[in-house]
């Protein structure tokens, strides 16, 4: 009879669990769903340009939107404090792994992408952090993340989160070595930040940018330590989800549930990827 009574009990609180857990399931897909739902309708579309700059890029009129042709500063004023500031970062770490015997190589594909993106944007800064040069940052102004920067398993992690502390304090644009310019960013830079889109969800954060001090990437410094403690069995899982396109996503996804409430009453709100 007692042994019956304890299992009747025991399937109800397993049920209980398991509708539990269907529940929250089902109000996370929705939640996420509707924060797709939501970078969609923030694309960075052609209606966001001048029409001129517009029919040249869909005429393919490469010549006639290069710097020295089309004119950038009137079509683009970037005069507002809002906007992303004309530099471009990239990162290299030249010895990446101490346990490799050779130097860490800038890669093929993106050993040239500073060059170009001087070439397509002369009046730009374009700064390459260095290793020492990116823990100099972190000490200097992020004291407080320094313990946990140094120790970041890999060293990924590391240049992930210098990532975010780069683009809140200098502002700017972010880029991995392997990508590169094909034309002026001066377009791009009217919007407060954005953030390319990830497939088939989020976002990616090998490029990205945004003004100094934006709270999306004030959210994103201050949740990199909480995040650091997660550790998984393979590496790229963790560096995905502690630093990588995951925590990008996430962070976003953390913002806008903070503010969807307010961005459905007013539409205050910037594109896609852009925030």
């Amino acid at each position: 009879m007692h042994y019956t009574a304890a299992l009747r009990i025991a399937r109800y609180t397993i049920a209980l669990l398991i509708s539990f857990l269907l529940v929250r399931f089902c109000i996370h897909a929705r939640d996420r769903s509707r924060f797709q739902r939501h970078l969609h309708a923030r694309y960075i579309t052609w209606s966001d340009f001048p029409s001129q700059y517009t029919s040249l890029l869909k005429s393919k009129d490469w010549p006639a939107l290069e710097a020295d042709k089309f004119d950038y500063t009137h079509s683009f004023p970037s005069s507002s404090n809002s906007t992303i500031p004309r530099t471009i970062h990239f990162i290299w770490f030249k010895d990446l792994y101490s346990t490799r015997p050779d130097t860490t190589q800038i890669p093929s594909l993106g050993s040239d992408a500073p060059e170009l993106c001087q070439k397509h944007n002369p009046t730009y800064n374009i700064t390459i952090w260095d290793a020492n040069a990116g823990r100099r940052l972190i000490e200097d102004h992020y004291a407080w993340f320094i313990t946990t920067y140094d120790s970041y398993k890999y060293p990924i992690q590391r240049i992930d989160a210098l990532k975010y502390f780069i683009l809140h304090h200098h502002g700017g644009v972010y880029m991995d070595l392997d990508i590169a310019c094909r034309r002026p960013l001066d377009p791009l830079l009217e919007f407060p930040a954005w953030f390319p889109e990830a497939s088939p969800l989020g976002v990616n954060n090998d490029l990205m940018a945004s003004r100094a001090g934006h709270p999306v990437v004030e959210l994103m410094i201050r949740n990199l330590e909480p995040r650091s403690r997660w550790n998984f069995l393979f590496p790229y899982v963790t560096i995905f989800w502690t630093t990588g396109p995951q925590f990008t996503g996430d962070m976003l996804f953390k913002w806008w549930a903070g503010h969807s409430t307010v961005i459905a009453e007013t539409g205050q709100d910037s594109k896609s990827a852009s925030i």
